[in-house]
Order: structure tokens, then C-alpha cells, then sequence
């Protein structure tokens, strides 16, 4: 048997072109996986945006809220910057809180121009699960400037 270099010099060819194929294969799965997630990102904006825009559409927007855990009791702070503070509804059920107040339209045309007027923005609308099932009677709600918190003070196990 002969020895041939062209041989030899074919299998590390073709040795590189597998490693690189493979290398490039790597780079093509990460890059996918990364394009997966950024979809899945996507998908999640738009369907915030569709809510924002079913919200906008019904008449009302949601407000910011902030939820604390504070141990035995549960803390929600409502923002409601642009509502009447005398129409501020809080309604408490064992495991959600829904919160609704009549928006003053001329405030809301002020910040929102022809947007506003255009929708007819009239209520500031949230609805928000508990995390704990809470007794509704014991709720406390407290009212400073256009925010709302919320005391909820948890069920202790029988």
C-alpha cells in the first residue's frame, strides 16, 4: 500500500468542513433559540398593546398599581391621578379587589387632547387577584391625594 498526501491532505479537508458545519450548526440553534425568545418578548408587547387599546376603546384605562405583601395583611396601592376622588370605588370579594373611579374629563382632555375626546375616556377601571383568600369585611381603604391604598389583611387558618 501506497502512501497518498492528497489523501490525507482530503481527510483534513473534509475533517475542517465537518467541524465548521458543526460550529455553524451551534451558532444557528443559539441563534434560534434566541429568536424564539425574542418572538415569545414580541407576542407578549403586542398583547399588551391590544389591551391598552381594547381599553382605550371600552371607555376607560387601568390604573397603576403597586401590591405589597406585608406579612399578615396585604398592601395595594391604586394610582388615580386624573380621577375624582369622590367616585373612587373600591369592591373587595375573598380573592380579588376591583377598583373604579369616574375620570375628570377635563383633566383627561388637558393631558390627552383630541385623544381623549375622540374615546370618550370617562372611567379609570382595574380589577386585581388576590394572592390569599382575605376576609372583605376587614378590608381598610385609606384615600391621600390620587392614590389609593388598600389594606387587606389576610385569613388566618383555622
Amino acid at each position: 500500500m501506497s502512501y497518498d498526501p492528497f489523501e490525507e491532505l482530503r481527510r483534513r479537508i473534509y475533517k475542517a468542513i465537518r467541524d465548521t458545519m458543526r460550529s455553524f450548526e451551534r451558532e444557528f440553534e443559539e441563534m434560534e433559540s434566541l429568536m424564539e425568545e425574542m418572538l415569545a418578548e414580541a407576542r407578549e408587547w403586542e398583547r399588551m398593546f391590544e389591551e391598552s387599546v381594547e381599553e382605550i376603546r371600552g371607555g376607560y384605562v387601568e390604573p397603576l398599581t403597586t401590591m405589597i405583601d406585608r406579612g399578615d395583611k396585604i398592601l395595594l396601592i391604586v394610582e388615580t391621578p386624573g380621577a375624582k376622588q369622590e367616585t373612587v370605588e373600591v369592591i373587595v370579594t375573598e380573592r380579588a379587589i376591583r377598583v373604579e373611579a369616574k375620570l375628570d374629563e377635563e383633566r383627561v382632555r388637558r393631558a390627552l387632547g383630541g385623544v381623549a375626546h375622540a374615546r370618550k375616556l370617562t372611567t379609570m377601571r382595574g380589577e386585581y387577584r388576590l394572592p390569599y383568600p382575605v376576609d372583605p369585611t376587614q378590608v381598610r381603604v385609606e384615600r391621600r391625594g390620587s392614590k389609593v391604598y388598600i389594606w387587606i389583611p389576610k385569613l388566618q387558618p383555622t
